[in-house]
């Protein structure tokens, strides 16, 4: 959270992409992220758009879940049965950190303050989530994926 707050000063006002380096993304995502953009614009009051996957489409089955999505709205209601896993993707508006006084701080902050006025949209990825927990992890996923370098 805090190097997207630094990042932003040499933004625009203008929403934007954040894109985490620990998922394999590949070249399916973009239709997602289309239509996921699509939305996003579509909802004049949404601030940012989290891409999540149910918690069963992760390769990493040690993961809980992060979130619940229901009608495009995530919540943490039910926080022992959290179905969806966040992917890595979001789109944000700089807004969202207009009220900071910190400069270190995790994305969950914002999460959590956006959950609580019941803005923080997400859409269900279809794609198998391929995330790069652990060393572990990355060799499974090069034995069992041969296009994962």
């Amino acid at each position: 959270g805090g190097g997207v707050l630094n990042a932003i000063q040499y933004f625009s006002n203008e929403p934007f992409l954040i894109m985490n380096p620990d998922t394999i993304w590949n070249s399916h995502y973009l239709e997602e992220l289309k239509l996921m953009e699509k939305k996003f614009f579509e909802n004049k009051k949404g601030k940012c758009s989290l891409l999540v996957v149910h918690k069963e489409k992760s390769f990493d089955q040690s993961f809980n879940g992060d979130f619940n999505l229901k009608n495009n709205l995530i919540s943490r209601k039910g926080s022992d049965d959290l179905n969806y896993i966040y992917t890595g993707l979001q789109i944000i508006k700089p807004e969202v950190f207009s009220d900071l006084d910190e400069k270190v701080f995790s994305m969950n902050r914002i999460w959590n303050n956006l959950i609580k006025i019941n803005e923080l949209y997400g859409m269900e990825s279809n794609i198998d989530f391929l995330h790069v927990s652990t060393l572990d992890i990355y060799k499974s996923l090069l034995e069992k994926n041969s296009n994962v370098k």
